[in-house]
């Protein structure tokens, strides 16, 4: 019998990007994405790695099989004429998740002492708000089937959507006015924006509204998320400082060592390993090199990872 083969880092990103592509399809739920990301990242074998994928479906579901199943392209080979723009964006975003989520592959650099490491944990733990302390949103009838009519809300200001200072300072506005500020997560790219928020029935839990670039002002919701435990913590976004966000994309563009780097997207949420407020800029460019910078809500860089053309 031939021995199994031996995985590499390309074949554990594409793994991940395609449970990524899953848990925003409805497929996974947020405890099985981490259960099984956590599993890719410390697989060994490709043995190990195609389990992950047998109930799924999906473009980079089939990729990532493909690519377990043969070898993949050189890195620097550029998408060709024949893909649809948005469907190369797509996979760019989803090809880089790993490495961008976890370090993998790019070349880390802390940029706090430790004191400044101390303050910054300090300005995280006090921005944590409890679910217990906030009046919550009331929670949306179920829409039923995803593809029906939802329900959604009105937002103005957001036509030609683009992943910049004005049209986020202009969702932020409008869906605290809406929704109240408490979210859990907050993600933007240039098609649109996810804003996951805790709602209150009979046990608090979470609803995620889709903001879709090709109606900006009506968003939907599109899935039906966690249960929340008592004493959750929650975002308030009136600590989330766009400006300052806005800067540290643009530096993060010009010295992470991605060329031609474009922003990628921004998650906003807790840390799943300190459970603290952090916000994550992923930039990439067209040959799916990427890197990402960590930084707290008002702004201050916790680390980056920047690119290493050599791994």
């Amino acid at each position: 019998m031939a021995p199994p083969k031996r995985a590499r880092d390309t074949d554990r990103n594409a793994v991940v990007a395609a449970l990524t592509e899953a848990y925003v399809d409805g497929q996974l739920d947020a405890v099985e994405r981490e259960e099984r990301t956590a599993t890719a990242l410390a697989a060994t074998h490709v043995d190990q790695l195609a389990t992950l994928l047998t109930d799924l479906r999906g473009d980079a579901v089939d990729a990532a099989a493909a690519q377990l199943a043969t070898r993949p392209a050189p890195r620097r080979t550029p998408p060709s004429s024949g893909t649809s723009t948005s469907s190369t964006r797509r996979l760019l975003t989803l090809a880089v998740t790993v490495a961008l989520l976890v370090g993998a592959g790019v070349g880390v650099r802390q940029l706090f002492g430790t004191d400044e490491h101390d303050e910054a944990v300090a300005e995280q733990r006090a921005q944590l708000v409890s679910i217990d302390d906030v009046r919550l949103t009331p929670e949306e009838p179920d829409p039923g089937d995803v593809f029906a009519d939802r329900p959604t809300v009105a937002l103005e200001g957001l036509d030609d959507w683009a992943p910049d200072e004005a049209h986020v300072t202009t969702l932020l506005e409008q869906w605290r006015a809406v929704k109240r500020p408490y979210v859990t997560e907050l993600r933007f790219d240039e098609n649109g924006a996810s804003i996951t928020i805790p709602v209150a029935a009979t046990t608090p839990r979470t609803e995620t509204w889709t903001v879709n670039d090709e109606d900006p002002g009506a968003p939907y919701l599109w899935i039906r998320d966690d249960t929340l435990g008592r004493g959750a913590s929650v975002i308030d976004l009136t600590d989330l400082d766009v400006p300052r966000l806005f800067d540290n994309i643009g530096r993060g563009i010009a010295d992470l060592n991605v060329e031609d780097a474009v922003l990628n997207w921004v998650q906003v949420g807790l840390d799943p390993i300190d459970k603290l407020p952090q916000v994550d800029i992923w930039i990439t460019n067209a040959y799916a090199e990427g890197a990402r910078m960590s930084t707290t809500l008002s702004g201050h860089v916790l680390d980056e990872y920047g690119f290493d053309p050599d791994r």
